[in-house]
């Protein structure tokens, strides 16, 4: 009877998704017809991250017990991340190789919906947890040397998630051995990405109003009206509450999406590349999930 309700549930779900595609993130879903508890994703790396390009291959296993239990994400196609587990274990009740450390399945409750799921998989091409147990090893690299991070990113990606290449792996595949040539590329990169933020800070001449579009992940919209180099953290705050979203930004635990990249708290509405009516969509763990 559980497994029944789980399959009659998640044909629902699914069945939501295509109809009313998520929006903003480029995924395709699917299923074998005899198997509704696994579920194919493909993903496409977003331009604006070092993900940029590539072809992610996924699946999603649902439990006989879903909702009530939580999913499992894997990524088939090798990622360079810290959040994805990059080896094989030798004891099978270990977490698998490629499995996905993301927040909502750890605080997983029943009423979190699996468009929510794929809305939260999205954002860990642009989130990078220095505190999860998969990037131990290379969490120094990532907060010391975050151009050579990066670059091993993109050189990764470009070896395993070429569209052209084959995208069946083996476990043998995860393999992130890195040619160190690379790092002259990256000190580059970090110099143009310098010059590029230099350039964009003084483009920003007046303070003209704009109207943004709040989105809570679908449920419900408001329009608030602001000023160009508003402190895009005040005016979250003040779009969550039009919202009627009581919680006060402290930290970067919450996700803001807008056209598919997440903005910083930091920076004024301008710097942030938001224009009149940019549709900012709204993600928190503590109310998914």
């Amino acid at each position: 009877m559980e497994k029944l309700e789980a399959l009659k549930r998640l044909k629902q779900e699914y069945e939501d998704i295509i109809k009313n595609p998520i929006a903003n993130i480029p995924i395709i879903i699917g299923y074998d017809e005899d198997d509704i508890l696994t579920w194919k994703i493909t993903l496409l790396g977003p331009k604006d991250t070092p993900y940029k390009g590539g072809l992610f291959f996924l699946k999603i296993l649902f439990p006989e017990d879903y909702p009530c239990g939580s999913p499992d994400i894997i990524f088939l196609t090798p990622i360079y991340h810290l959040d994805v587990n990059p080896r094989k274990s030798r004891f099978p009740e270990d977490e698998k190789l490629g499995h996905v450390s993301v927040t909502i399945t750890r605080w997983w409750k029943p009423e979190t919906t699996a468009r929510e799921m794929l809305t939260q998989l999205f954002a860990v091409f642009y989130w990078q947890n220095p505190e999860c147990p998969y990037g131990l090893e290379r969490n120094a690299e990532y907060q010391e040397n975050r151009p050579l991070f990066e670059e091993k990113i993109k050189f990764f990606t470009k070896k395993y998630a070429n569209p052209l290449k084959e995208s069946k792996f083996w476990d043998k595949d995860w393999d992130f051995t890195f040619d160190e040539s690379c790092t002259i590329s990256a000190n580059k990169q970090n110099n143009k990405e310098e010059i590029s933020h230099e350039s964009k800070n003084n483009d920003i001449k007046e303070n003209k109003k704009i109207e943004l579009i709040f989105n809570d992940n679908g449920k419900n919209e408001k329009k608030l009206e602001c000023q160009m180099n508003d402190l895009i953290r005040d005016v979250i705050q003040k779009g969550m509450n039009e919202l009627g979203i009581s919680i006060k930004i402290d930290s970067n635990d919450i996700l803001f999406i807008f056209k598919s990249q997440k903005l910083s708290l930091n920076d004024s509405v301008g710097k942030n590349g938001l224009e009149n009516n940019s549709t900012i969509t709204i993600i928190h763990d503590v109310i998914y999930g």
